[in-house]
């Protein structure tokens, strides 16, 4: 905030500090003509509502301190079960696991066999994206950096991906996926879009599929 006199030049302006605990008032050549004497630290960054870090968007248990790999190995010892993966804009079923009506969705390629995580998330509404159209490009692109990582992470402790291989677990309006060939088990992560009324998901799952003799898909 500044207050400025009638030909436009500084009078004095008020500031935060550096952490944002302390406010000071500088005059025009910015020499601190008063500071408040709040300790350091009183106050935290709150994070913005929309345009968040990356890290933000992570949601699979222990994130984000949790290494993704960790998440990858429980999944793949997991004892395999039916599921399929969800649409925030689609399907009320908060368990992911928890088995669809044969005619709820139609066009899908139907349930999996296996384990799986939600790795992130996100919901942009129609509205705020009609305010703020870079919505959508921010959170697509913080998606990609958590995608990269989740890429490299993986490849660390599983080795390098089955080249060409891609698995879907489900479609939408956009989605990739990298698979690695895990003893008799496929992890695979998969990014997923969907647009639905001007309303938009961003998901990135991670899944281990066990073979299944009631299931002739790869």
């Amino acid at each position: 905030m500044a207050h400025v006199d009638r030909d436009g030049l500084d009078v004095c302006r008020v500031g935060a500090g550096a952490d944002g605990a302390t406010l000071r008032i500088t005059d025009r050549t910015g020499t601190v003509r008063w500071e408040s004497t709040a300790a350091e630290g009183t106050f935290e960054r709150v994070e913005p509502a929309h345009c968040q870090e990356a890290h933000s968007y992570l949601c699979y248990p222990g994130a984000p301190e949790r290494d993704l790999a960790d998440l990858a190995a429980e999944l793949l010892a997991a004892e395999p079960r039916r599921f399929e993966p969800c649409s925030l804009i689609f399907d009320s079923r908060e368990d992911p696991y928890e088995p669809a009506e044969p005619d709820d969705d139609p066009d899908e390629d139907g349930t999996w066999y296996g384990a799986m995580s939600v790795v992130a998330e996100t919901f942009l509404y129609a509205e705020h994206q009609h305010e703020f159209s870079f919505l959508q490009d921010w959170a697509a692109e913080r998606f990609g950096e958590l995608e990269a990582d989740a890429v490299d992470r993986l490849t660390v402790r599983f080795g390098a991906p089955l080249p060409g291989v891609e698995v879907h677990l489900r479609s939408g309006d956009g989605e990739s996926s990298t698979v690695w060939q895990a003893g008799d088990r496929q992890l695979v992560l998969q990014s997923y879009v969907l647009v639905g009324d001007g309303d938009v998901e961003l998901q990135l799952w991670l899944a281990a599929l066990a073979p299944s003799d009631e299931d002739p898909r790869p």
